[in-house]
């Protein structure tokens, strides 16, 4: 669903806001600041998730995101770094810039795949910290 919308986003999504938070989200990362990256993580999916004029969907991912960060689940620092997240958003953007509607849906499909996968070992393995 997610990822489809990512293919569909070509064309329509606003390049320069995606841009612009992944510039933010760069930034937070080189200060450490999680909680402003994942602010600007969220606004990245949302312009995406957006763009596909689904409004049931983009429901369904805020409250799926807002239940996972409710619970202080998180891959920063425990399976991951806030700069290779980052760069998973990079290669999602640069392919909606290209117009590859191919790989933005590959590039998505691997981002959410490698998010989920990583949450669920560590619930699996005792890794996650509820909150």
């Amino acid at each position: 669903m997610a990822i489809s919308t990512a293919s569909a986003a070509v064309g329509r999504v606003d390049l320069d806001a995606l841009a612009a938070e992944l510039e933010a989200m760069q930034a937070a990362a080189a200060d450490g600041d999680e909680s402003a990256f994942m602010d600007h993580d969220e606004r990245f999916h949302a312009l995406i998730l957006g763009s596909g004029d689904n409004r049931r969907l983009v429901a369904t991912v805020a409250g799926l995101r807002d239940a996972v960060r409710g619970r202080g689940a998180s891959t920063v620092g425990r399976s991951r770094s806030l700069e290779e997240i980052q760069a998973e958003h990079a290669a999602i953007l640069g392919a909606l810039q290209a117009g590859d509607a191919d790989r933005a849906s590959a590039a998505m499909r691997y981002h959410v795949r490698r998010t989920g996968d990583l949450l669920a070992a560590q619930y699996d393995g005792g890794g996650a910290t509820p909150a």
